[in-house]
């Protein structure tokens, strides 16, 4: 559809398949809308996206990726595992978006070897999380961790090779007005 972005915001043009984000009012009418996934071929799972607001309305997003379009320079990860076109393998992301739309603070990939799927994006007052599934055995969980093996089995069937995941970002990334208050740019 073209009559999902508008004016002014982070990415006007896509290619393919790509998500959007928009903002509603209280009446549901679209106060702006973007793109947000590379412009060319096929870019992010939409069907794996999930979106969070914090209290002063900037949203986080998380989702699944198989291309490099996303990690800012201060990203965790800064590249999808296995990026296509030669692999189908995707990796979790999170995203921060200004309150406006118009600027992508902070973006990372979350993956091992395998696919991960970023299913659930929660806000804490210390960081945020990633709830998803992985299938891979490597990259995902740390020593001390409930579970810091893959299991290679859910519920006795060996066909179902996924396990779920949840990963806290201790640091929020600040907004353009945080940095401000800090004597940022």
């Amino acid at each position: 559809s073209n009559n999902i972005v508008t004016p002014g915001t982070y990415q006007q043009t896509k290619q393919g398949f790509a998500n959007f984000l928009a903002k509603f009012n209280e009446n549901g009418v679209r106060v702006w809308g973007t793109y947000f996934g590379e412009t060319g071929d096929i870019t992010v799972a939409p069907a794996y996206c999930s979106v969070a607001t914090d209290s002063t309305g900037e949203p986080y997003l998380s989702g699944s990726a198989f291309m490099n379009f996303l990690s800012s320079p201060d990203g965790y990860q800064q590249n999808v595992s296995n990026p296509a076109p030669f692999h189908r393998r995707y990796d979790a992301f999170a995203a921060k978006f200004s309150k406006d739309g118009q600027t992508r603070y902070f973006g990372t990939y979350y993956g091992g070897p395998e696919v991960e799927c970023g299913n659930k994006t929660l806000l804490a007052t210390d960081g945020f999380y990633i709830l998803g599934t992985t299938s891979s055995s490597q990259n995902i969980a740390t020593d001390g961790s409930h579970q810091p093996q893959f299991s290679n089995f859910i519920d006795g069937d060996p066909d179902l090779l996924a396990n779920g995941f949840i990963v806290k970002f201790k640091e929020l990334p600040l907004s353009v007005e945080e940095k401000k208050k800090e004597g940022g740019q």
